[in-house]
């Protein structure tokens, strides 16, 4: 009986095993079912997403998306987005790391992505992910999702209104500068002596040049010479004629200056034409008329920021009846516009309205350095009221001054800066400079004006350049976000070889929030601007980066693109 039973149980053992093996290849073939099932479909609501419009929310606005620019979703549904619109998506920049390796930085965070692999890193932290980084129909795509949480901020996909919602994360706290009541560049000894224009009209110089030496103190206490700025501008103008900001940033950018007060004392009459810069401007921000925050901001970030208001005194001992004397104060709250430039050097919101001749509605005002001596105001600073009409309303800071072995050669041909516009009628324009490679070099850095608020930016490069269907062949760099008007340069990932004698070219394409000529240019405009030279340039336009005009023959004018190499060693 005890063997029948073993026999029984046997039996039931290897008949469990038979069903057990009968049933995994079962259950492996749906699960192989499902998988090949849940693709299918996945498959097909990418199809439904893509052959709709997607709709893209950023930080509650509904974004105006071009075809060119729309996202797209992978058969995983994974949302991707074209790798040049990072910069309007998440004001970040992008860079080209290698054959397959793109950077990605924004809001103190960076994200590391490549082609060859299913992981991403950001701040250096490897995460694995699906699709970080794909390629399209020849194009780039990144992982929303992915590029949302990294930089600090959400993602949300609307599947019943084919929308992506973007939310972006606050900034860093180490990246946050509290802003005190007030505060003295004078007491942190970031400034240089004040000096006296006389009687001649050059407070535009005195005034750019005290802001640049600002932002280089206290460790370079360098006084420049407004006279090889006022004289060396390049433009048909006395130093009776006054002048204005766009003089001094021509300038600054061209690396005509500045020089040492001592190389050039003002006063004399005289410039000498054979001085070198003592250092190199590539950056300057045009802040918001009015922005009393950013004004601060850039402030104890950079140095002082050049102004203006109006003032009906012409010398320190001129009486006003908008200037109070005793107190070192001004307030004007008339319609004339401003005729005097001087730099904000610090604030105090608690500045008592009482001490002003007119009273204004509220307390507080800027602290400003004048051009008119030290026995003008408190050794030559005085306080402008925050309710003046004028001071604010234009507002340049010098956020980015280099040592002269910065790049080896600046190629140019704007020698006047930012005259005037030009563009389609839209936001967006395509721009581009050709130059001569004067040795064998690498093309490291390009710069240019953004001439609005909310820039976006991409940039390429034409090697061995011969006509306008080189722009056919032009390489991608780099995208960018930049915020405000003004002078950028942007440097490049990894240099590009140049040969001696080559041409290449550099592109921009450029969109400008509320633009409808967003594109910097160089052309005579009078008797004061006569020296233009569209001579010396080869530029070209185009509204698609397809079809291209030259800016000279067609326009008469230099497209505002300067090109930055350093020398290397033939192979």
């Amino acid at each position: 009986m005890k063997a029948v039973r073993r026999i029984f149980v046997s039996v039931l053992i290897v008949i469990g095993g038979i069903v057990l093996c009968l049933c995994r290849p079962w259950e492996s073939g749906m699960k192989g079912a499902s998988a090949a099932l849940e693709v299918f479909y996945n498959v097909k609501k990418a199809d439904a997403v893509n052959s709709s419009a997607i709709n893209v929310r950023k930080d509650g606005e509904v974004l105006a998306i071009s075809t060119r620019q729309r996202p797209y979703m992978t058969q995983s549904m994974t949302l991707t987005v074209p790798v040049d619109t990072v910069p309007l998506l998440f004001h970040g920049t992008v860079e080209v790391q290698g054959r397959v390796t793109l950077r990605f930085c924004a809001n103190g965070h960076e994200v590391t992505a490549s082609l060859d692999q299913s992981g991403y890193e950001v701040d250096g932290q490897y995460y694995e992910g699906k699709e970080p980084l794909i390629r399209y129909h020849n194009r780039l795509y990144v992982s929303a999702k992915m590029l949302a949480e990294a930089f600090g901020g959400t993602f949300s996909w609307d599947s019943d209104s084919n929308t992506v919602t973007l939310v972006s994360g606050s900034t860093p706290d180490n990246l946050m500068t509290p802003l005190p009541v007030s505060y003295d560049m004078r007491v942190q000894g970031r400034l240089t002596p004040v000096q006296d224009q006389g009687n001649l009209g050059t407070c535009w110089a005195f005034a750019a040049l005290g802001a640049l030496e600002s932002s280089l103190m206290p460790a370079h206490p360098w006084v420049f010479s407004a006279d090889h700025m006022s004289f060396m501008s390049g433009y048909n103008m006395s130093q009776q004629d006054g002048g204005d900001f766009n003089m001094a940033l021509a300038y600054l950018t061209a690396w005509k200056g500045p020089v040492l007060e001592e190389d050039d004392p003002y006063g004399d009459g005289y410039s000498p034409d054979f001085l070198e810069a003592k250092v190199h401007l590539q950056e300057a921000v045009n802040l918001p008329q009015k922005d009393y925050e950013a004004i601060k901001t850039a402030i104890l970030r950079w140095g002082g920021v050049q102004s203006s208001f109006y003032s009906d005194m012409e010398f320190a001992t001129s009486n006003s009846s908008y200037y109070n004397a005793k107190n070192a104060s001004y307030y004007y709250p008339g319609k004339n516009i401003a005729n005097h430039d001087i730099v904000i050097v610090g604030w105090d919101d608690e500045y008592p309205r009482e001490n002003f001749n007119v009273y204004p509605d509220q307390d507080g005002a800027f602290l400003c350095r004048n051009s008119w001596g030290s026995q003008f105001g408190d050794g030559g600073y005085f306080y402008i009221s925050y309710e003046d009409t004028n001071i604010a309303m234009t507002n340049l800071v010098y956020s980015r001054v280099d040592s002269t072995d910065n790049y080896d050669q600046i190629y140019q041909s704007d020698l006047l800066g930012w005259l005037g516009t030009m563009g389609y009628g839209e936001p967006g324009a395509w721009f581009s400079n050709v130059y001569t490679a004067s040795g064998d070099e690498a093309l490291a850095a390009a710069a240019f004006y953004t001439t609005g608020r909310e820039n976006y930016y991409d940039i390429f490069v034409v090697r061995d350049f011969t006509d306008s269907q080189s722009f056919d062949t032009m390489e991608y760099v780099k995208s960018g976000y930049i915020e405000n008007s003004g002078y950028y340069t942007v440097d490049f990932p990894v240099e590009i070889p140049l040969e001696a004698g080559s041409r290449f070219a550099v592109v921009v394409h450029l969109t400008t929030k509320d633009s409808l000529r967003p594109v910097a240019i160089e052309y005579e405009t009078g008797e004061w601007t006569n020296s233009v030279d569209i001579s010396d340039g080869e530029g070209y336009l185009s509204y698609d980066g397809r079809t291209w005009e030259n800016i000279e023959s067609t326009y008469q004018s230099n497209a505002c693109l300067k090109a930055f190499t350093n020398r290397r060693e033939s192979e």
